[in-house]
């Protein structure tokens, strides 16, 4: 490897990038690594030895916590400013404040991609501190590290000081597009509704990604007037545009929309189609309970697993006739969403009609019944589901029909309770559906017990179901 003074830019875009996930594993020897770090000469070798440690969360090692970060701190002020930016990258992901002023420092560096780095952590520790510092990086002569430091200043809380929000509307009007979609972002997420007709005149702008970031923004800050012309950007020959347009009229409450986010159900692209079936969702109308059930089946995975959870989430009481009748459909699609979506929405009038489900024709909905009745939480209906998991006659039933056993043993509290305490299940199978659940009913109380599966499940499989999860509670990703 070559030393440290040339050290090539791609690997400096590695220290931005950090390596890092929504959720560390602690996958290290640190009783092996941090007698190397401290005792390692070579700038190459320590650089390789600070990115071993991007998997390690100090809050899963405490007996190592403080060592570790006694170790990484001394490389902040190290002469190399690449060794000090990793060092900075790696303790704005462990929230260690003490990173802060040395970050700060490296705004300034000649090197663009340090500052960039330097940027993007300091974002990611979220001081207000930093404010001062990161609203004099918008005007950087590096447009990439003026955007990261508008999105850096978006993570800083509301309501902006007033340097932030200067800096953030002189940025609106940047020439580079990707500054000022990265200010209209972080003024949606500040709550600056003072610009709110600046964002007004942006969403006619020619790049695409600056128009859908002030459509975003405006329904981050409710601005009411804007959904006329979110309704128009629906229609508009762009994914970026027309899911940002579905996105802010569900945050602005807009249900005059809902013929339009339903025609996006229509869409040949599959984007399109989950952007107008999360908005529907979001809305809450169960007026659009008719369109969801259109993407019952639905061509892409995506899609398809979240019908149920939309029907779910729109569902109240005085729709339980339209269900039941759903559930008489000649579209086993159709069918099999709404056996689990009744389950979801925790209908226990539908009891008899998801136990007659589970005898349907289509293997599809006798599964999905199955899972109904398993989050339904009905212990009558327990010896129906052990009957479909051992003597259904189709594997495709008598798989999930044995996993959802596992949740109806859970007895006590809501569903979402139900789930949790489910993620200590001996078998990965019942675990994994439970973390996939909680995140598809994207419950913030779930956070604290996914963190923990993420950091002490023993299976890879369950990992990944509690880190996916996070990402659809905490950061609201279709993943």
């Amino acid at each position: 490897m070559r030393e440290i003074c040339v050290v090539s830019a791609a690997l400096a875009l590695a220290i931005v990038a950090g390596c890092h996930q929504e959720e560390r594993e602690n996958q290290v020897d640190l009783d092996r690594v941090l007698p190397q770090l401290a005792a390692a000469a070579a700038p190459s070798e320590q650089l390789t030895l600070l990115d071993s440690l991007s998997n390690v969360d100090p809050a899963t090692a405490p007996q190592w916590k403080q060592p570790l970060l006694a170790e990484v701190r001394t490389f902040l002020h190290d002469p190399s400013p690449i060794l000090a930016a990793k060092a900075g990258d790696l303790l704005s992901h462990w929230g260690d404040r003490s990173a802060a002023s040395a970050l700060q420092r490296l705004l300034h560096s000649a090197d663009p991609f340090i500052r960039l780095s330097a940027a993007a952590s300091l974002g990611t520790l979220g001081d207000p501190a930093a404010a001062d510092d990161l609203a004099k990086a918008t005007t950087d002569p590096d447009p990439l590290v003026q955007a990261q430091a508008c999105t850096a200043l978006g993570n800083l809380g509301a309501p902006p000081k007033p340097a932030t929000a200067n800096a953030l509307r002189a940025a609106l009007a940047d020439a580079d597009g990707a500054v000022r979609a990265a200010a209209a972002l972080s003024i949606g997420r500040t709550g600056m509704h003072e610009a709110a007709p600046s964002l007004l005149t942006l969403v006619s702008d020619p790049d695409p990604g600056v128009a859908s970031a002030a459509a975003r923004a405006l329904g981050d800050l409710h601005v009411e007037e804007a959904a006329a012309l979110l309704r128009q950007m629906l229609a508009r020959d762009s994914q970026p545009i027309q899911r940002a347009a579905a996105a802010g009229l569900a945050e602005l409450g807009d249900r005059t929309a809902i013929p339009q986010l339903s025609a996006l159900l229509t869409s040949d692209d599959p984007a399109l189609r989950m952007a107008g079936l999360n908005a529907l969702r979001d809305l809450g109308d169960p007026a659009a309970l008719p369109a969801v059930l259109t993407v019952a089946g639905d061509a892409d995975p995506r899609v398809e697993t979240r019908v149920a959870f939309a029907l779910a989430s729109l569902y109240r009481p005085d729709q339980l006739p339209f269900l039941l009748h759903s559930l008489k459909q000649d579209r086993p699609d159709a069918r099999a969403a709404v056996a689990f979506g009744l389950g979801l929405a925790q209908e226990h009038r539908a009891l008899a009609n998801l136990l007659e489900a589970l005898h349907d024709p289509s293997f599809r909905v006798r599964a999905r019944a199955a899972e109904g009745l398993g989050v339904l939480g009905d212990r009558r209906a327990l010896p129906a589901v052990e009957e479909a998991a051992y003597n259904d006659p189709d594997p495709e039933v008598r798989d999930p029909a044995r996993i959802i056993l596992g949740v109806m043993q859970r007895t006590e509290g809501d569903l979402v309770t139900r789930l949790i305490d489910s993620l200590s299940d001996d078998r990965a199978g019942v675990r994994v559906f439970a973390a996939n659940t909680l995140g598809l009913l994207r419950t913030p109380r779930a956070v604290a017990a996914l963190r923990r599966v993420t950091e002490t499940d023993e299976e890879s499989l369950v990992r990944n179901a509690a880190t996916l999860s996070l990402l659809r509670i905490t950061r609201n990703l279709d993943v």
